[in-house]
């Protein structure tokens, strides 16, 4: 849903002029090569049309950088805040450029939002700026790392992903922030390389991604695969030289909502090692959480107001669940919970303060006391599809961390609204 903010100028530019009365004619009389006219810009609007931010509380847009550019260079730039509501110029062909800030080549968590409105100033004439449009003008990268393939991996498992030449960001194993690049014309190439030791063999993975466009989310998910295709969660042991494989998500968040599994170039990289099994680690007992069909944590699910979104958890310890929280990885939703409640993570066992235990209390996600339970328990996140639904396109992460004394499980289900 589009989320309109409407700041209105401020401060009026003190023309550099002659004294005069306010009586006096704005435009008298000049000759033809100096003629002036007036832009105003006390009715422009700020439109963000995409990416998950779009609340106030995640974006300062009276800091945006509001620039004027005419043939012959910049004329004015201030934040938008500050802007002019009146600006008198010579006649002629003009644009207002509105960024949200400086974009770095690499960062995280700093969506870059650009947008532009071309006009023209005419003799004596006031020409007035309404909205501009302001889009994701950046890349994002997310990283997914399966549950099965975390489980069964090293702590030396990373991600680095290259955007054009020499523009990079290292995603850990347990990195779930994403990863927002600098587009430049021409260098429309991602590399991602997955290296690290997974059950006990060093692993080395390159995917190559062509024609990457800025306003795109690419969500980049890695999974353990075996002679035999993708490894299952209930996989007792693991074959010596199984490889990682790879796919990708593109969401388009200029637009509309569109998902595709492609790997664009792949390499082959051959099996090597023993034949025998590997002992696998004793994880056997850690809590269980599961997705109820046809929602899936091994790829982005995609919902409307209509879907039932059900996952199932259970403690396999004696003494119940130690541990458990939600915490939802949208920049949309999670602006709008630490403005009102000052986390983005609900922590069902240990809140962060009373205000936050009400709020879950009232969410009804779970019934009953999670705190030492054995037996299964529903997570409804079905009460969430309406508000994310009415929100519009964007994806939504919520990370389920579920622990007991033989240890901890950790997974992401992402949800994708379309329309």
């Amino acid at each position: 849903m589009k989320k309109i903010y409407n700041i209105m100028m401020l401060a009026l530019l003190s023309l550099v002029t002659l004294a005069s009365c306010s009586k006096d004619d704005p435009f008298p009389a000049t000759p033809e090569e100096s003629a002036q006219g007036q832009v105003s810009l006390k009715k422009m609007l700020v439109d963000i049309t995409n990416e998950e931010v779009v609340m106030r509380s995640s974006i300062d847009v009276a800091e945006f950088i509001v620039s004027i550019e005419g043939e012959s260079g910049v004329v004015i730039t201030e934040a938008y805040k500050d802007m002019p509501e009146v600006v008198t110029l010579p006649v002629g062909n003009y644009k207002v450029c509105v960024k949200s800030h400086e974009v770095k080549d690499a960062a995280w968590d700093e969506p870059y939002f650009y947008g532009e409105q071309s006009f023209k100033v005419e003799k004596n004439k006031v020409t007035e700026v309404n909205t501009v449009v302001c889009r994701l003008a950046n890349v994002r990268v997310t990283i997914v790392i399966h549950d099965l393939l975390a489980r069964k991996s090293a702590d030396d498992v990373n991600v680095n992903v290259l955007l054009g030449e020499n523009t990079s960001l290292d995603f850990s194993k347990t990195e779930t922030r994403s990863g927002y690049f600098k587009y430049v014309e021409g260098s429309s190439t991602m590399v991602a390389t997955f290296t690290g030791t997974v059950q006990n063999n060093y692993e080395e993975n390159f995917r190559t991604y062509v024609d990457v466009a800025p306003g795109n989310h690419y969500i980049i998910t890695y999974r353990l695969q075996g002679p035999n295709g993708d490894v299952p969660d209930n996989e007792g042991y693991i074959n010596h030289g199984v490889n990682v494989s790879a796919s990708v998500t593109s969401v388009n968040m200029t637009v509309n909502v569109e998902t595709e599994d492609d790997i664009l170039e792949d390499d082959e990289r051959p099996e090597e090692g023993g034949e025998g099994p590997i002992d696998p680690p004793a994880d056997q007992d850690l809590p269980t959480v599961e997705a109820v069909a046809p929602i899936t944590f091994d790829a982005p699910n995609v919902v409307d107001a209509n879907s039932e979104v059900t996952i199932n958890v259970q403690s396999h310890h004696e003494d119940g669940i130690n541990e458990f929280k939600v915490t939802i990885n949208s920049e949309m939703i999670s602006g709008l919970l630490e403005a009102q409640l000052g986390t983005s993570e609900l922590d069902f066992i240990n809140p962060a303060s009373e205000t936050v235990a009400n709020f879950i209390k009232e969410l009804n996600l779970v019934e009953g006391d999670v705190k030492g339970c054995t037996d299964n328990i529903e997570i409804k996140i079905t009460g969430f599809m309406g508000m994310l639904s009415i929100l519009g396109p964007s994806s939504h992460d919520f990370v389920i961390t579920v622990g007991d004394a033989n240890g901890r499980t950790v997974k992401t289900l992402t949800l994708v609204i379309e329309k």
